[in-house]
């Protein structure tokens, strides 16, 4: 359902603004606070299904032909922005669980890297 994409990629650009408010901050040292901690969560939740999401996201190529093949559209996928994605999603898990075993308060640094590696995705 298009609306349904809409919403959900309506939803990953207030996560990116987020991230472009909140990764400058980090050079004020801000303390984590378990807002901020959820938000990562979700944020981390949120980029991790969406990679499975654009598996199954049609696209138009380059002849103007709407690509409805599921196989077509991961290959599509797997070629352009899956390994980047699926790198980013991997850092955020690893930190995520890192920092949660140590019982470290590593929220902002990890927010920082990570945050930083999902503003690529809008270029």
């Amino acid at each position: 359902d298009s609306g349904l994409r809409v919403t959900w990629d309506v939803f990953g650009l207030f996560l990116l603004l987020v991230d472009l408010l909140w990764i400058p901050m980090q050079a004020f040292d801000p303390p984590a606070t378990p807002l901020m901690t959820a938000v990562g969560f979700v944020a981390l939740v949120y980029w991790t299904l969406d990679i499975l999401l654009t598996c199954n996201t049609m696209y138009v190529s380059r002849d103007g032909v709407m690509v409805k093949d599921r196989r077509t559209i991961f290959c599509h996928y797997a070629r352009l922005w899956l390994p980047i994605d699926f790198t980013i999603v991997t850092l955020e898990w690893t930190l995520t669980l890192v920092v949660a075993g140590l019982g470290a308060d590593g929220d902002a640094s990890q927010q920082e890297v990570t945050g930083a590696a999902r503003l690529t995705r809008i270029s």
